[in-house]
């Protein structure tokens, strides 16, 4: 029977290739920190070293003409694809489950700075409150002192006056809401809930990045942007009226996101699953090799036709 151009075992090889080119993918999407095209032109040409070597010495051990010329070849493309499987398992393989392995304490820190976020939020409204509290008490003691004929100075200096068609305790109302307004302005609850939903959402996408990696680079890499932009947000506000200043700590956190990339981006050695798939891969894409007949065909005086069975 003539030995088919393209068996199943053929179609396996391309398939194994293609898969293990795509979780190359993965693994070096994962050591460039997302970096998307170039983990995709890696991807590629690893497919293609591949699927060529395999593929290769599949059709030299199948010809039959310039026997010895073409099995020196064939040897070479079988050493040559073995060693591209040893060196891409031991490394852009593998790295996809060194950094899967590390899948909990990589979200417990993505989490972990995430809510810095929210707890930026929270940190201000502690804040404000405790600066209202100071800024009523020295309203109310301003009041105090200048209706018991004590000092009048700070009572002028907080801008009271006696003169006006409002008691103290009317104008004590007015100077707080004012404070709030300034400090908690209307916007602030929708600005919150905004980045709440973010938070929400990115958690969301934290806690399925074994499944979506790839999407997981977008929150990972605007986070650190995404808690300096509120953190700067909130000090501006706490800072836009400086004569509040002096009834509280001045609003500074202190965040920090710590050096996540480095669990993306650290190599270690092949975990045992790897280095057994990396096999597996091998043998699949030499299925097709393993299984085609050479031909027994005399290299002189002999015809051209096909004298080989296929196996798959």
């Amino acid at each position: 029977m003539t030995q088919s151009n393209f068996s199943l075992a053929d179609l396996i090889s391309l398939l194994v290739g293609i898969v293990f080119g795509f979780m190359c993918f993965l693994g070096a999407n994962f050591y460039t920190y997302g970096d998307t095209n170039l983990s995709i032109g890696i991807a590629v040409i690893i497919s293609l070293l591949m699927v060529g070597t395999s593929m290769s010495a599949i059709r030299l051990k199948r010809t039959n003409k310039n026997f010895k010329t073409r099995k020196v070849w064939e040897i070479l493309m079988v050493i040559l694809f073995t060693c591209f499987t040893a060196a891409f398992t031991y490394f852009v393989f593998s790295h996809y489950f060194v950094v899967i392995d590390k899948k909990d304490e990589i979200q417990t820190k993505l989490t972990t700075n995430l809510n810095q976020v929210d707890r930026l939020y929270k940190l201000y409204q502690d804040n404000f409150e405790r600066r209202k509290v100071n800024y009523e008490s020295a309203l109310k003691s301003a009041v105090l002192n200048f209706e018991l004929g004590g000092d009048t100075t700070p009572y002028y200096a907080l801008g009271f006056n006696p003169n006006k068609n409002s008691s103290n305790q009317s104008q004590i109302r007015s100077f707080l809401n004012e404070f709030q307004r300034d400090l908690f302005p209307d916007n602030f609850n929708s600005i919150m809930k905004k980045d709440s939903v973010y938070v929400s959402n990115s958690r969301g996408i934290i806690s399925n990045w074994k499944q979506k990696p790839i999407g997981t680079f977008e929150v990972i890499k605007n986070l650190d942007t995404k808690i300096q932009d509120t953190k700067s947000k909130l000090i501006n506000l706490s800072e836009q009226e400086q004569d509040y200043n002096k009834y509280g700590p001045l609003f500074n956190p202190t965040t920090s996101t710590g050096d996540v990339e480095k669990l993306f981006t650290t190599t270690s050695k092949p975990t045992i699953l790897s280095l057994c798939l990396g096999f597996i891969v091998w043998l699949l894409m030499l299925l097709s090799y393993f299984t085609s007949r050479r031909s027994t065909k005399a290299k002189k005086n002999k015809s051209h036709q096909g004298q080989y069975d296929i196996a798959i």
